[in-house]
């Protein structure tokens, strides 16, 4: 309610019906699209247009055939008197028809509306930009740094190109070449990323411990999995992969669920194949559970040996499941904008109001 502008904030505060239709309302325009549609809604739904449209009724019975005007400047043109045997019948009645919106305009409000509605979620598009030179991509830096800053002005052009379509032309070719590097940078990065692996420990079992070293490199395992492997530059590829299909989306207007699944299926491709890279990793830290928890059954334990091995499993399982968790936050919640994108483009109708000047929707991912 506090971005809405004064004037269509107070009527809210003194009306409940604006309150019951719009319990969450959210602003969907900004001044330069406003001016734009209510342009094409001149040209489109305007009283100014220089031939309105109406349809002709006739009565039960009528001839259904009209009078032909013989002379004059409207000569050969109908009028709305009906004859039957060269006489005057009844008078057939007309009734304006009101003009369909383009569907250039209907894109764009479609558009615009799902990017106002899932702004919050699609927030960390807009922040990757200043995020790009805390990764560190050797010699692919520059090309990191480039694809991030496309998918940054591209996703700040999306109100903009939804009602110009030569811009919106312009950036849909750039953000898909973009993307096509973004895959091949993201192939290198995984190349890389294999390559760290091979550092991990081989064996049964591996537990998840400060300061556990392993193999004559002293391998630390709580920094390799905490720092090392989920800081690895694969995952801001990744994020930039998927930013940059979502603005491709909303670039192109296309919200159909046979493309957003497109786009669905290629990043599912990608976190199948991140998570394969990791299977030794995981399949050596539940071998050290299961190690740990046999060990705990051994009848000649202590109690305070005992107790000492359960805390050292808690923390085991606790960092493999933080592990588990920043994982799932780095893959699988990043692509959640595609699901939010499709729910909302297949959504039966879109409702938007017009009051005072402000383009407004009803929010709902607001609990």
């Amino acid at each position: 309610m506090h971005d809405l502008p004064k004037e269509v904030a107070v009527l809210f505060e003194n009306n409940s019906e604006f309150n019951r239709v719009l319990p969450n309302p959210l602003l969907v325009n900004d001044s330069e699209f406003l001016t734009s549609l209510t342009q094409q809604l001149n040209n489109d739904l305007g009283s100014n247009q220089p031939d309105d449209l109406y349809r002709i009724t006739f009565k039960k019975g009528s001839s259904r055939e009209l009078i032909n005007i013989q002379s004059g400047e409207l000569a050969g043109l109908l009028t709305t008197i009906c004859i039957e045997k060269g006489k005057v019948s009844d008078v057939s009645k007309l009734i304006e028809v009101s003009r369909p919106m383009s569907g250039a305009m209907l894109s764009s409000l479609l558009t615009v509306t799902i990017f106002r509605s899932l702004r919050c979620e699609l927030s960390y598009i807009a922040q990757i930009a200043t995020k790009a030179k805390s990764h560190q991509l050797q010699a692919d830096q520059a090309r990191f740094e480039r694809i991030t800053e496309v998918i940054g002005d591209s996703f700040e052009c999306v109100p903009l190109v939804s009602i110009d379509g030569a811009l919106r032309d312009i950036h849909l070719a750039r953000i898909i070449r973009s993307n096509d590097d973004c895959y091949e940078l993201y192939i290198s990065q995984r190349i890389s990323f294999l390559n760290l692996l091979a550092s991990w420990p081989g064996g049964y079992s591996v537990f998840y411990e400060n300061n556990q070293y392993y193999d004559s490199a002293r391998l630390d395992i709580k920094d390799f999995l905490d720092r090392q492997i989920i800081q690895h530059p694969v995952f801001a590829v990744f994020e930039r992969l998927v930013a940059g299909r979502v603005c491709e989306v909303l670039l192109s207007g296309n919200y159909s669920q046979l493309n957003i699944q497109r786009h669905r299926r290629l990043l599912r491709k990608v976190i199948d194949e991140l998570r394969n890279c990791l299977e030794d990793v995981f399949r050596t830290l539940r071998n050290g559970a299961e190690q740990l928890e046999n060990n705990m059954n051994n009848l000649d334990l202590t109690a305070r040996e005992r107790n000492a091995k359960s805390t050292f499993l808690h923390q085991h399982n606790a960092g493999v499941e933080l592990l588990n968790s920043r994982l799932c936050a780095e893959l699988d919640q990043k692509i959640r904008s595609l699901d939010l994108l499709d729910r909302i483009a297949t959504k039966q109708k879109l409702d938007l109001y017009l009051i005072n000047g402000a383009l407004l929707i009803n929010d709902d991912h607001v609990e």
